[in-house]
């Protein structure tokens, strides 16, 4: 007897679907929507901010950062749900645990603070900015030799927080050498950049402990040399300034201060930028190789100063000696030495007669006595313009080498 099928069967080309392939087809739609769904709301707790209590927070399905879409720090150290929340989705990351801490330390807290603090510190052992963070916690718990251990290790990995620290350190109330000692790593980079920033507040005998402890370690160099003679000299500390530089010349001193007092008396090497060693005018007429040469073209007319150096002195008498070759220089006003008090030129002042015309090397020798009360004398090549119509000098003159002697020795 023949069957009948309703016309409203659907009918696959290749047969009816079996059963159990139509489940799996239902499966994958219901996960393909679920999945679709949840990136649609990762999409929407990128700009919204998610309820913390929602059933996607507290099941871990929103990432740490969605937490605070449309939060300010500030508004998220207020909210300790949405902080625990980012702590327990992210717990590897020393940030999260570094915001707990600073809710606790907010919240006066003080010893879960430091339990995640140090949680941070442990999961970041190089992340500047996470061990700041707990250093600022031990400076305000009053602790500072932690505060400064920590110091000395951020100081190690960067320079964006030194003068933040070097603030600190004097803040917390520790000396100097409580800082050689826990907060400043031997690390040439960072000692300079502490040494730089005690330069304009510390004592002077703060200021030559650190110089020591950078030199002993071998961690100084030329520029920080600079720095800290020319800081003692503007403090008028004129002698120190003077023993500190030799000191780090070394042998390269020559007889500078044993007792010659005129530092690169033989002009062998570029001036160092401090105010014992030579300043020298316009560099392309007045050059240092192997003595200062002066060469004039013919077409200058006004006065210069060629190089000058200041000396620190006792009152007494000197001799100053200088080896020299002048070749034909013109006009009736040449160059000279000028011998005066930097500090108040009226107490004393004294010029050399001008070199003219031409001579061989030969010695020149002037004598004079250095008045009570004058403490730096300057001493200086120079020429003042000549009035005369035909006054542009020409010419050359080689200063070979120059000496300076106390008591007339």
């Amino acid at each position: 007897m023949p069957t009948f099928q309703s016309s409203c069967a659907v009918r696959h080309p290749a047969g009816p679907i079996p059963v159990a392939r139509r489940q799996v087809v239902n499966i994958t739609t219901v996960v393909s929507c679920l999945l679709l769904g949840g990136l649609a709301w990762s999409l929407r707790a990128d700009f919204v901010q998610p309820q913390p209590n929602s059933i996607l927070v507290r099941g871990g399905f929103v990432r740490a950062d969605q937490l605070v879409a449309d939060m300010s720090y500030a508004e998220m150290l207020q909210s300790p749900e949405i902080i625990r929340r980012r702590v327990a989705s992210d717990s590897g990351n020393p940030y999260r645990w570094a915001e707990l801490g600073e809710y606790m330390q907010n919240n006066e807290r003080f010893v879960e603070a430091q339990v995640a603090l140090d949680r941070a510190a442990a999961l970041g052992p190089e992340i500047p900015s996470i061990l700041m963070r707990e250093a600022n916690f031990y400076l305000l718990r009053d602790k500072p030799e932690k505060m400064a251990a920590l110091g000395k290790r951020i100081l190690a990995l960067t320079s964006d927080f030194d003068q933040i620290l070097f603030i600190n350190y004097a803040a917390a109330g520790l000396s100097t050498r409580q800082v050689m000692q826990l907060g400043v790593p031997e690390n040439a980079r960072a000692a300079r950049s502490w040494l730089v920033a005690l330069l304009p507040r510390a004592r002077p005998e703060e200021l030559m402990d650190a110089w020591e402890w950078l030199r002993v370690r071998d961690l100084a160099d030329q520029t920080t040399a600079e720095q800290l003679v020319s800081t003692l000299w503007d403090r008028h500390l004129y002698q120190l300034a003077a023993e500190t530089w030799t000191g780090w010349l070394g042998s390269a001193r020559g007889d500078y201060l044993k007792p010659n007092l005129l530092a690169n008396r033989r002009f062998t090497s570029e001036p160092a930028a401090v105010p014992l060693d030579w300043k020298v005018g316009n560099t392309d007429k007045f050059v240092i190789h192997n003595g200062l040469s002066l060469f004039f073209s013919g077409n200058e007319a006004g006065g210069f100063v060629a190089a000058a150096q200041l000396v620190p002195v006792r009152p007494g008498r000197y001799r100053f000696t200088a080896e020299l070759t002048a070749t034909d220089i013109t006009t009736d006003e040449g160059p000279y030495f000028r011998f005066y008090d930097a500090e108040k030129i009226d107490r004393f002042n004294m010029l050399t007669p001008g070199i003219l015309g031409s001579s061989p090397r030969h010695a020149i020798h002037y004598e004079f006595v250095v008045p009570a009360g004058t403490r730096v004398l300057g001493v200086q090549l120079e020429r003042k313009a000549s009035l005369r119509f035909d006054n542009k000098i020409k010419g050359q003159l080689l200063i070979h080498e120059v000496l300076l002697l106390p008591d007339g020795r």
